[in-house]
């Protein structure tokens, strides 16, 4: 006989295989599965691994559908590894209706997309007004080159190749719809017209690693976007040693949101954007301390910014700086604080944002001390351990305005949960809410042992039994916690 468990997976897993297929439906596009069930070939992602083809059934949607209803086939953006002749046969099932397609060519496909009879490749080139959104690998500034014709439905552009130069005809000059622009290894030069309409721009491999001209040029498409809403700039190569001209040279009024993945921030000192929400910052090295100087000082001298997402990240030891401000609230996030942050830093920073209230560690070996002393800080996560941080004489001390400790993918132990309890013996007011999200381990011992110090909440519960990080079977866990009226659980499996 099937066990409850059992009967309660596979009805969950009925009903997202539904959620998913109607979905779809909804949206009136065909899923890559259905496209395989069809076609009998096999899609694959970028880098040649196999997507998910064979599906046992399909909603009732799906199998009333009409297969030659061009809504179907508006949106190709799997294709990545079929044939030519295949997507061309896709494209043309669309009728005149404008379709997504993306198209990276794969190295174990005899029909590259470099081929010059590509007659995939000719339809791209000679009717880009047949498409919405538009990504694909160019083979050189020659087929670049090739795109001379206007379009008046793409919406949505992402190439990329080698070291190539766009011409200053691409596209005819007009693309008036055109509102999400992406490079990857591609020179920006020169700035045409049909930029000037741009909300989102992603250059990945910037070209400021590459010379003064090549700064320039990025200076000069960022002034030509008045409308930008989103800057992404990526860089493998460090260029933090290259100053850039004239600060606060372009103003950029609708710009909220910049993520610059570099070696530096000196961006910013090109760009003035009063209404900035959100700033990421991501350094490949260890030179968190200077980028951290450089951003603080941006903050100091632009006026009427209120900050909703900062962030640092390294790729080495110090991981991520996050400072969020949302309705006066601010909340630092440090991912993988492995090397101590120098006191001044800390306290400049706690200069600039005296009113942090959030704190949220992941994988940290260790919290600096001067953070654990705010007592501005009401919210705290951790995530991935932290046991540790009840240790020795830190806990007398930990947080003293604390009203909100949250847990994820924690395992809970007797270990954990007795420094917890010795600690929340110690405070001078009780925790509001204790949360653990997507945990393993917590027993009705645990429960009960925590609910009689504070409100204990299990949001997002994810039992992983293989792992053996459960002390008890999944459904005594589920009947634990649902018996429990001071905790509110949402299984998530």
């Amino acid at each position: 006989m099937e066990s409850p468990a059992t009967a309660t997976q596979q009805e969950m897993c009925r009903t997202r295989a539904e959620e998913h297929n109607l979905r779809f439906s909804a949206t009136r596009t065909l899923p890559v599965e259905i496209l395989c069930q069809i076609f009998r070939i096999i899609f694959t992602s970028h880098s040649g691994r196999r997507l998910s083809l064979y599906v046992t059934h399909v909603c009732r949607a799906w199998r009333s559908a009409a297969l030659d209803d061009p809504h179907l086939w508006t949106d190709l953006t799997k294709l990545t590894g079929c044939n030519h002749d295949l997507a061309r046969d896709l494209i043309a099932r669309s009728k005149d209706l404008p379709v997504d397609i993306a198209y990276w060519g794969d190295e174990h496909n005899a029909d590259t997309f470099s081929s010059p009879v590509s007659s995939l490749k000719l339809d791209l080139i000679s009717t880009p007004h047949r498409f919405r959104a538009l990504s694909f690998m160019c083979p050189d500034d020659d087929f670049l080159a090739k795109f001379v014709y206007p379009t008046t439905s793409l919406i949505r552009l992402r190439f990329g190749c080698g070291v190539c130069t766009i011409p200053p005809n691409f596209l005819g000059g007009f693309a008036p719809r055109l509102r999400h622009l992406s490079f990857e290894h591609i020179n920006i030069t020169p700035v045409t017209q049909w930029m000037q309409n741009i909300h989102t721009l992603h250059v990945f491999s910037n070209p400021l690693a590459r010379g003064d001209a090549a700064q320039k040029a990025l200076t000069d498409a960022l002034e030509a976007m008045p409308l930008l809403e989103f800057l992404s700039l990526t860089s493998h190569k460090p260029a933090h040693d290259l100053p850039l001209s004239v600060p606060k040279a372009i103003r950029l009024i609708h710009l909220t949101r910049i993520d610059l993945t570099t070696d530096f921030s000196q961006i910013l000192d090109c760009i003035s954007c009063p209404n900035l929400l959100i700033l990421h910052i991501t350094c490949p090295r260890l030179n968190v301390c200077a980028n951290i100087i450089h951003t603080a000082k941006f903050f100091a001298e632009t006026t009427g910014v209120t900050l909703t997402s900062v962030s640092w990240a390294t790729r080495g030891r110090l991981r991520k700086i996050c400072i969020w401000e949302a309705s006066r609230d601010r909340r630092l996030i440090i991912n993988g604080c492995r090397v101590s942050i120098p006191d001044n830093i800390l306290n400049d920073m706690t200069a600039i944002f005296p009113t942090l209230s959030a704190l949220q560690l992941y994988s940290a070996d260790i919290i600096p001390f001067p953070l654990c002393n705010l007592p501005t800080i009401t919210d705290l996560t951790l995530r991935d351990g932290h046991a540790f941080l009840f240790e020795g004489d830190i806990a007398d001390n930990f947080f003293p305005g604390l009203k909100r400790l949250t847990y994820e993918k924690t395992l809970i132990d007797v270990e954990l949960v007795g420094k917890l309890t010795r600690w929340m013996d110690q405070r001078e007011t009780a925790l509001e809410a204790l949360t653990f999200q997507k945990y393993g381990g917590l027993t009705r011992e645990l429960i009960a042992t925590l609910e009689q110090r504070s409100a204990v909440r299990c949001e997002g519960c994810h039992i992983d039994c293989r792992r053996g990080h459960t002390q008890m079977s999944e459904i005594a866990l589920c009947t634990c916690l649902r018996e429990s009226s001071m905790i509110s659980v949402f299984l998530c499996h």
